[in-house]
């Protein structure tokens, strides 16, 4: 018993990072609800998409509290534009210290170059330079690259490589984006945004400083901060109330299609239109029933 309490509490052994990369893949493999509603923002983005797909940058940030459905919106409306032929990268900020600067930008460069994190340093070198005579890059930009996803130069005779400055890391950054956007309409997605370091702010402004290019951006955040007048004044912001009555008990009827009318009250009730906390309600609830068969 811990001290102030009168009941035991279960204790669990932290033991290792599990495989899923965000918060949202272990949701996804743990199962998420029905995707519903959201029929007012999803044309507000398939109009951002028409925008793109004439040949003009769209910029577009989703913002609601925790919980309220931003990745999904995003998820879902990603693989819509995977289907109408468009390149879609993404990335995430986080609130741990050990973050690394850039990290969406190093995670969405990793996606288009096809460079994981299990190549070695001579297959990673050979993805990067490939990707250079696909996109146009420069060998500016390929030292670029190495220096910002960690892949080690090749031996030079104990020659000490000059570190790329934030000036050359944002001129790569344009120069392999536009040209990626040349060959096929560009998605990027950053979630979590509100975690963006300064570095990765400075990187944005850089990305949608390029002109005449299908490029849509599109970042989730949970609200903005003195350091996001780009957002506020630049990006057409659209932000998520809770899910209606109707829509929530929709969601609520897939996760527990043996619910009875009851339980789907309560649980609406309890949920208060959060996506999040329904999935986490019927997935308690269906434990619960499993423990009493």
């Amino acid at each position: 018993l811990l001290r102030g309490t009168t009941h035991p509490l279960r204790v669990l052994q932290v033991v290792g990072r599990a495989p899923s990369a965000s918060r949202y893949e272990a949701r996804t493999a743990r199962g998420l609800g029905v995707f519903v509603g959201r029929q007012t923002e999803w044309a507000r983005l398939t109009d951002a998409l028409a925008q793109t797909l004439k040949g003009q940058p769209s910029r577009v940030a989703i913002v609601s509290s925790p919980g309220l459905g931003k990745t999904r919106l995003a998820q879902e409306f990603i693989r819509h534009c995977e289907r109408a032929g468009c390149r879609a990268l993404r990335g995430y900020c986080e609130s741990y210290l050990a973050a690394a600067p850039l990290q969406p930008f190093q995670q969405m460069l990793r996606e288009l170059l096809e460079i994981d994190h299990a190549h070695d340093p001579a297959e990673a070198r050979a993805r990067i330079e490939s990707g250079l005579a696909h996109f146009a890059g420069t060998p500016t930009t390929g030292e670029m690259l190495r220096h910002l996803l960690s892949v080690p130069e090749p031996s030079s005779n104990g020659a000490k490589r000059r570190r790329p400055g934030m000036p050359a890391v944002l001129a790569g950054l344009r120069e392999i984006l536009a040209g990626a956007a040349l060959r096929k309409p560009l998605v990027m997605f950053i979630d979590d945004w509100q975690w963006a370091d300064d570095a990765t702010h400075q990187a944005l402004d850089a990305v949608c400083g390029i002109d005449q290019r299908p490029i849509l951006v599109i970042v989730a955040t949970r609200g903005f901060g003195a350091a996001d007048a780009t957002l506020r004044q630049a990006f057409l912001n659209i932000e998520l109330p809770p899910l209606s009555e109707e829509d929530a008990a929709q969601s609520i009827r897939r996760l527990l299609p043996i619910a009875d009318p009851f339980l789907v009250r309560q649980i609406g009730g309890y949920a208060g239109g959060n996506p999040l906390f329904i999935e986490e309600l019927c997935h308690r609830a269906a434990a619960e029933a499993e423990g009493h068969r």
